[in-house]
C-alpha cells in the first residue's frame, strides 16, 4: 500500500555569529543561551545571502509497479536558496528558486518570482504559504513535506521557541544518514572533538511542525555545538508519528567570501512505515554570495545588508475602482502546509450603519427559483441566535432600478439605514483553472452580453481571470476593453483523457485512504486495461488518486488566494456586495482547512458567493455515453453522485455564504441573467441587536410566512466588544 502524509512548518529562519563569548567549563544554559544568540544573529546576516542549491532525491518502495506504470523515481534539481521575508511578516521564510529540474531550465521562473515577490499578496501569511509550496514544487514522492531545508533546525534555537524543548548533553555524536547512491559529492558529516552534542525533545503543544490536519508531529533530535561561541556545526531534526518517520541532518561550514557559517550538506530520509516506501535526498551548497531582490526579480550585488519588502504604497494609492490584484497560479506544487492559523483580519461590522441596528439584505424566490418582488416586513421574521428580533426598517428593490417596492417603517424609529441602496459592487472570478478550453469558449459570448446588462446598472463590475491574467474593471475601464479582456480568458485545464483516469473526488477520497474508492477505482483500471494484475491496479490507484489529488488542492488554493484578495476589495466598497464564481467547480475535501477562512472572509465583507457552474447540462456518466469504447459497470464508475460530487465544494462554498447556485444549463446567459435578478430584485431589513457581553459570531435566520418561499440570506454578523460606558 502506498502511503502519504504531508508535513510541514512555517519556518522562522535563522542566523550566525562569529563572535565569542569566552568562558571556563561552561554549563547547559550557559552554551544554550549562546546558541540561541547565534541563531538569531545567523537571521539576520544570512538574509541577504543566496547559496545554489544542487538537490538530489531518490525513492524505493516495495511491490514496485512495473516500469510503464512508474512516477518517477530520481529528480535532479538545481537552485537559489535563500531566505526572505515577505512584506507585513515578523520572519524570515527559507525559499527555493528552482531554475533547472533534471537538466531542463525552469521556464516560468520569472513570472513565479513576479508573483511571489512583486504582487502583494492577501496577507502576509498567505504569502508565506505560498513560498512554502513553491519551494516544494519539485518534490517528488508520495510523502509531502515542506520541511526540507537546510535551516529548519535552527528554528528551535531562537529565542521565542528555546521554552518549547527539553535539552540535554549527549556522548553520541555519530549522525544519523549516511550519503544515498547518485547524491553530490561533499565534505564527510564530522566535526571538532570539543564540539557539544545537545539532544532536544519538544514537549510543548502544538508543535512546530504539523500535518495538514493540523495533528502535531513533535521534534528531537541533536545540535553539534562549539560550547564557546554557540556556533551550530551540525543538526539533525527528527519527526514521526505511527505512519512515517522524517530525518534530517544539516552540515554547516564557514565561507571565507561572506565571512558566515553556512549550511554545507543536507541529507535527508523519509520513510512510509505502511507501505515501506523510502524517499533520500543529498543536497550540497556553493556559489555563495550576497544580492538583493529587484523590480526585475534578477540577483544583483547587495546594497543592502537585507531584503527589503516589496513597495506597496504604490497599490495603497490605487482608486477605489481598480480590480483587486491576480495572482499567478503555481503549477505542480505540494499540497499546502498546516500553517499557524492566519491572524484574524479586522472585524468589520458589515450590517451595521449605525451604532445601534443590524442590516440584512436577503432574496425571496418561488419553487422555480424566480425572485419574488412584492412583499412587506409583515410577511418576515428576524432572529439573532434563535431569538426573534423586531424589524425596524425595511425596504424592498426591485429589478435594476433598485426602486423601493414597498417600505414599511415605525414612524419612532429613526432609522439610518432606510434610504435607497447605493450602487452594487460585483467582482466576476472566472476561476479559468478549473476550466477547460470548450468551456471558456462557451462561456465568452456570455460574458459579453452580461456587460450590456451591468452597463444598465449603477455599481461597479470587475472581471478578474487568475490563469489568464486579467483583472479590470467596468467602469473605469470601458466594455470595448472588457470585451477584449474576455477574450484573452482560456480555460487551464486539461481533461485527463488517459485509461487511467481518476476523478477529483475520488483522488481526495484516496488520499484519505477510502478503501471503497480505492477498489472501485482499481476496479476501473482492470476494466481499461486488462493486461493489468488487480494489485497493480491498487497500488497505481492510490499512486494516482494522489498524485491528483495533489492537483485539486492546488487549483483550489489558487482559487482561494485570489477570492480572499476580491473580498477585502469589495468590503471596501460602498453598496451591495456580490462575488461571482464561474467555475467547473471543486470537490469538497474534508482537509480544506482554508475553507472556513473564506467562509468567514465572506461573511465580515458581507458580500455573498454565487456560483454558476459552467460544465453545462448534466450528461450521462463519463463511461456510460455511447462514444466511450468501453462502458463501465456501475461499481466501476463514477458512481451515481459523480457529477454532483465533483463540484460539491463549490455548491456548499456558496450555500454557506448566501449565494446562489446556476447549474444543469448550457444557456450561460441566462444564468448570468438569474444571477443578476437576484442581485437586483432583493429586501434590506433592519433590526436592533441585543446587547453582547462578548465579540464573536451570531446567527441570523430570516424566514418568510408565505408558503412554497425560499428566502436566501447571509448567516450571520460579526459582533465587536461591547461600547465602553
Amino acid at each position: 500500500m502506498v502511503f502519504t502524509r504531508t508535513i510541514g512548518l512555517t519556518a522562522i529562519v535563522v542566523t550566525v555569529t562569529t563572535a565569542t563569548i569566552p568562558g571556563q567549563a561552561p554549563s547547559l544554559a550557559t552554551v544554550m543561551e549562546r546558541a540561541s544568540g547565534y541563531a538569531t544573529a545567523f537571521q539576520r546576516q544570512l538574509s541577504n545571502i543566496v547559496a545554489e542549491e544542487r538537490y538530489v532525491q531518490d525513492i524505493s518502495r516495495v511491490n514496485v509497479l512495473p516500469s510503464r506504470f512508474a512516477t518517477a523515481t530520481h529528480r535532479e534539481l538545481r537552485s537559489d536558496f535563500l531566505l526572505v521575508r515577505p512584506g507585513g511578516a515578523d520572519r524570515y521564510v527559507a525559499f527555493r528558486d528552482v531554475f533547472e529540474v533534471d537538466g531542463r531550465s525552469v521556464r516560468d521562473r520569472q513570472d513565479r518570482l513576479t508573483t511571489l515577490f512583486l504582487d502583494p499578496a492577501a496577507s502576509a501569511e498567505a504569502q508565506i504559504q505560498r513560498i512554502n509550496r513553491e519551494s516544494a514544487r519539485y518534490n517528488i514522492g508520495n510523502i509531502e513535506r515542506t520541511i526540507n531545508t537546510p535551516t529548519l533546525a535552527l528554528l528551535f534555537l531562537m529565542p521565542q521557541h528555546l521554552s518549547r524543548f527539553r535539552f540535554t548533553r549527549s556522548t553520541t555524536n555519530t549522525p544519523s544518514l549516511v550519503r544515498s547512491a547518485g547524491a553530490p559529492r561533499g565534505a564527510s558529516f564530522a566535526v571538532s572533538p570539543d564540539a557539544w552534542v545537545v539532544e532536544y525533545d519538544e514537549v510543548d503543544r502544538p508543535t512546530l511542525i504539523r500535518t495538514t490536519g493540523g495533528l502535531d508531529l513533535p521534534a528531537r533530535g541533536r545540535f553539534w555545538i562549539d560550547p564557546a561561541t554557540g556556533r551550530v556545526l551540525m543538526s539533525e531534526v527528527i519527526t514521526e508519528d505511527p505512519t512515517v518517520r522524517a530525518t534530517i541532518d544539516v552540515r554547516y561550514q564557514s565561507d571565507p567570501t561572506v565571512g558566515l557559517m553556512v549550511p554545507a550538506e543536507m541529507r535527508e530520509r523519509y520513510e512510509g512505515r505502511r507501505d515501506g516506501a523510502v524517499i533520500e535526498g543529498n543536497a550540497t551548497y556553493g556559489r555563495i554570495r550576497q544580492f538583493q531582490v529587484q523590480a526585475n526579480e534578477r540577483l544583483g550585488p547587495a546594497e543592502k545588508s537585507q531584503i527589503e519588502p516589496p513597495d506597496t504604497t504604490a497599490a495603497q494609492r490605487r482608486s477605489e475602482a481598480t480590480p483587486p490584484p491576480v495572482p499567478d497560479p503555481v503549477a505542480a506544487v505540494a499540497a499546502p502546509i498546516a500553517a499557524p492559523a492566519v491572524q484574524d483580519q479586522p472585524a468589520r461590522q458589515t450590517f451595521k450603519t449605525g451604532t445601534e441596528l443590524v442590516l440584512v439584505d436577503f432574496v425571496v424566490s418561488d419553487r422555480a427559483d424566480r425572485p419574488v418582488r412584492g412583499l412587506t416586513a409583515k410577511d418576515f421574521v428576524v432572529k439573532e441566535d434563535g431569538k426573534e428580533r423586531a424589524i425596524v426598517s425595511f425596504e424592498a428593490f426591485a429589478g435594476d432600478d433598485s426602486v423601493p417596492a414597498a417600505r414599511s417603517t415605525p414612524p419612532e424609529s429613526p432609522v439610518r439605514a432606510a434610504h435607497a441602496s447605493p450602487g452594487a459592487a460585483t467582482v466576476l472570478l472566472v476561476d479559468d483553472g478549473q476550466l477547460s478550453l470548450a468551456q471558456t469558449a462557451r462561456l465568452r459570448p456570455a460574458l459579453k452580453a452580461l456587460l450590456a446588462k451591468v452597463g444598465e446598472r449603477s455599481g461597479s463590475l470587475m472581471l478578474v481571470a487568475p490563469g489568464s491574467k486579467v483583472s479590470l474593471g467596468l467602469p473605469p475601464t470601458g466594455a470595448a476593453d472588457m470585451a477584449a479582456a474576455i477574450d484573452r480568458i482560456v480555460g487551464q485545464r486539461i481533461e485527463d483523457q488517459s485509461n487511467f483516469p481518476v476523478a477529483d473526488a475520488e483522488a481526495l477520497a484516496i488520499a484519505r485512504r477510502d478503501i471503497g474508492v480505492i477498489q472501485r477505482v482499481a476496479g476501473r483500471f482492470v476494466a481499461l486495461n486488462p493486461d493489468l494484475t488487480n494489485e497493480q491496479a491498487h497500488d497505481l490507484a492510490i499512486q494516482r488518486g494522489i498524485d491528483a489529488a495533489h492537483a485539486v488542492r492546488m487549483r483550489r488554493e489558487n482559487m482561494y488566494d485570489v477570492a480572499l484578495q476580491c473580498l477585502d476589495w469589495l468590503a471596501s466598497q460602498p453598496g451591495r456586495h456580490s462575488l461571482i464564481v464561474v467555475s467547473g467547480g471543486f470537490a469538497r475535501d474534508p482537509d480544506d482547512a482554508k475553507y472556513y477562512e473564506v467562509v468567514t472572509r465572506s461573511l465580515r465583507a458581507n458580500a455573498p458567493m454565487h456560483f454558476l457552474d459552467a460544465r453545462g447540462l448534466q450528461a450521462a456518466g463519463r463511461y456510460q455515453g455511447a462514444e466511450v469504447s468501453t462502458r463501465l459497470s456501475r461499481n466501476v464508475d463514477e458512481g451515481p453522485f459523480g457529477w454532483s460530487d465533483a463540484a460539491q465544494g463549490s455548491t456548499d462554498l456558496a450555500d454557506d455564504t448566501g449565494g446562489i447556485i446556476i447549474s444543469n444549463t448550457n444557456d450561460m446567459a441566462k444564468g448570468f441573467g438569474r444571477l443578476l435578478d437576484t442581485m437586483t430584485t432583493y429586501y434590506l431589513l433592519a433590526y436592533q441587536p441585543p446587547a453582547h457581553e462578548k465579540p464573536g459570531f451570531r446567527k441570523i435566520k430570516v424566514e418568510v410566512r408565505a408558503r412554497g418561499l425560499h428566502v436566501r440570506a447571509r448567516s450571520g454578523y460579526f459582533s465587536g466588544p461591547p461600547a465602553p460606558r
